[in-house]
């Protein structure tokens, strides 16, 4: 069972199964992973859908619509594997998920939320906002290109700290600009792996976590082997 915690009105987990239905082997089953993945009247991949709970999906190239996007902010698509579900804006296997955001506010200190960061509207500006947050930790940075954009990968680490001292358990990272969602982590010392992106002017973020269990080397090289596969189109 994956979970995968934002925030809209109030605190909720969203509860994803991630076993996907089998499909069948072969070329049949490749044209009907394709089929899966297109509806009729749009060209291109089909947006994964936003369904409470989740949908499991089929093997193909899948379109995520950002948390907190607004009517002309680009789509990401990438190739999803077999036993990934998701929601409109994220995929996840029992190892692997992969989450698309936009940002529009950063807290200054995210265990007590006091006060709050506009991060501006360029990559650096998010970068330095990330960096100047309280408790959190950036780890590692360097250039990066995803889908022919250019922009920064960051490592965030989260603290070891008393978690219960912190609104709501956790602590909120980012929040989007649309919909008051809110990016938490409630795992000391928890990883995040975080692109940020400038597509044609617009800033995004790709952000993705590796579950504890199973081998780390596996789980790493499929989350390099989906964000290689990224592309970003227009809704």
């Amino acid at each position: 069972m994956k979970t995968f915690l934002t925030t809209t009105a109030t605190t909720t987990a969203l509860l994803l199964s991630s076993t996907a239905c089998a499909s069948d082997a072969g070329q049949d089953g490749a044209e009907a992973s394709t089929a899966a993945a297109t509806t009729p009247g749009r060209t291109g991949p089909q947006l994964v859908p936003n369904t409470e709970g989740g949908t499991d999906l089929e093997p193909g190239r899948w379109a995520l619509a950002a948390n907190g996007h607004a009517p002309d902010t680009v789509l990401a698509t990438l190739e999803v594997p077999e036993g990934y579900g998701g929601v409109e804006w994220f995929v996840g296997s029992d190892e692997v998920t992969v989450g698309y955001w936009l940002v529009s506010e950063v807290p200054r200190d995210p265990c007590r939320e006091k006060g709050r960061r506009d991060p501006g509207p360029t990559v650096e500006d998010l970068v330095r906002a990330l960096d100047r947050q309280r408790v959190t930790t950036i780890t590692d940075q360097e250039p990066v290109t995803v889908g022919g954009h250019d922009g920064t990968y960051l490592e965030l680490r989260a603290p070891d700290v008393d978690y219960t001292a912190c609104q709501e358990g956790q602590l909120w990272l980012w929040e989007t600009p649309t919909n008051g969602a809110r990016h938490a982590s409630w795992t000391p010392q928890q990883l995040e792996r975080v692109w940020i992106i400038d597509v044609d002017g617009q800033r995004v973020v790709l952000n993705a976590f590796l579950e504890p269990q199973g081998d780390p080397g596996d789980a790493l090289a499929e989350l390099q082997t989906l964000i290689d596969t990224v592309q970003f189109v227009q809704p």
